[in-house]
């Protein structure tokens, strides 16, 4: 659901992404959408470095849209607070639950600020990797969605495990098709396109 000016204006907002980000830290992690916690808005939070002391990284985008992306196809490990950890060993920390996903490295966004202003950014690299890997939470899609059919096999043991730890009735195995599964890169071109 959109967010109005209003619900900006009115400070509803910000006070939702502060809590946003407090959640985000507590789970030591870089970004958290609002479906994730139960907020039917789209806006997102992140900040690239997972560390609350670095405030002025932190970027709060509301309303985004995804205005072009580059034909660059990066792959990296991803892995997601919607996502229980497992302990290795008692005495180590959790280990996430991660997989390999092709993702285009740069993108452009537009996007509502606090202040309510539209802005648009370029974002490249890991912080694109974030973005779009918030952004597809906006729209019901997970990481585990974005994966290509190998990587999605090797997971498939962790899936199942996960759906039948947590009891997840409903939890589907299957990987979804109506989600564009970006392809590994055969040549690096690196324009943006609409």
């Amino acid at each position: 659901e959109l967010i109005t000016e209003e619900q900006i204006l009115s400070g509803e907002v910000q006070q939702i992404a502060r809590q946003m980000f407090e959640m985000m830290y507590q789970s030591n992690g870089i970004g958290l959408a609002a479906p994730q916690v139960g907020i039917n808005k789209r806006m997102m939070v992140y900040n690239p470095t997972g560390e609350r002391d670095n405030k002025e990284l932190e970027q709060v985008l509301i309303n985004p849209v995804i205005v072009s992306f580059s034909k660059r196809i990066i792959d990296a490990p991803e892995g997601c607070l919607s996502f229980p950890t497992k302990p290795l060993l008692p005495f180590q920390k959790p280990d996430p639950f991660q997989g390999t996903v092709y993702r285009p490295d740069a993108v452009v966004v537009r996007a509502i600020n606090l202040k309510g202003q539209t802005q648009e950014h370029t974002f490249k690299g890991w912080a694109a990797r974030i973005f779009q890997h918030e952004y597809d939470h906006l729209d019901g899609i997970l990481w585990i969605d974005r994966l290509v059919a190998e990587e999605r096999q090797r997971l498939d043991k962790e899936i199942t495990t996960l759906i039948n730890d947590y009891k997840f009735a409903d939890a589907a195995l299957e990987p979804r098709t109506d989600v564009k599964v970006w392809p590994k890169p055969e040549r690096p071109p690196i324009e943006l396109v609409p």
